[in-house]
């Protein structure tokens, strides 16, 4: 009986002709993706910094993830595990840059007095005279064509002459 021969799988041979299963690329990108957002975290990042890490960087290390994953389910690829690791990590990504978006670190800030407008109480009217619509004589009153003010001097004329008067 002859012994088996062993021969190096090449590089580029397929699983069906040889067996050699590389490690997933899209596992190390979609954590290469996770590290970069985990690196750049910051809390005085803005609501537009934390939806920037959620488009350029959780989505895609999401989709990455899931697409590893499918990979190492039909066997085409090696990294189960860490296909699984990277999707919940990119999971978790994402939800943390949402929290992130709320704006519950930065709270409104108290207004500036020295913005805020200045109201000053109205001026004091001057007090407007009263306005009298009859004038008074010694011998009775008599309607006035022209309104003046309460206490000026007017006439009252009649068939018996001109009577000085107050006007009241």
């Amino acid at each position: 009986m002859s012994a088996p021969s062993i021969t190096a799988a090449h590089p580029t041979e397929t699983l069906a002709g040889g067996g050699h299963q590389p490690f997933s690329r899209k596992v190390i990108i979609s954590l290469v993706l996770i590290a970069l957002n985990v690196l750049a975290w910051n809390e005085t990042l803005d609501a537009n910094a934390h939806l920037g890490a959620i488009v350029l960087l959780g989505i895609p290390a999401l989709l990455l993830g899931f697409s590893a994953l499918n990979d190492a389910r039909h066997g085409t690829v090696k990294g189960r595990g860490w296909a699984i690791a990277a999707t919940v990590l990119a999971v978790l990504m994402i939800l943390a840059s949402l929290g992130g978006l709320t704006d519950t670190q930065n709270p409104t800030p108290e207004p500036d007095p020295a913005l805020e407008p200045v109201v000053t109480p109205p001026l004091p009217q001057p007090e407007q005279p009263a306005i009298a619509r009859v004038c008074m004589t010694q011998y009775g009153t008599c309607p006035m064509m022209v309104a003046l003010p309460v206490g000026s001097a007017c006439t009252c004329s009649g068939e018996y002459g001109v009577f000085p008067g107050l006007a009241q």
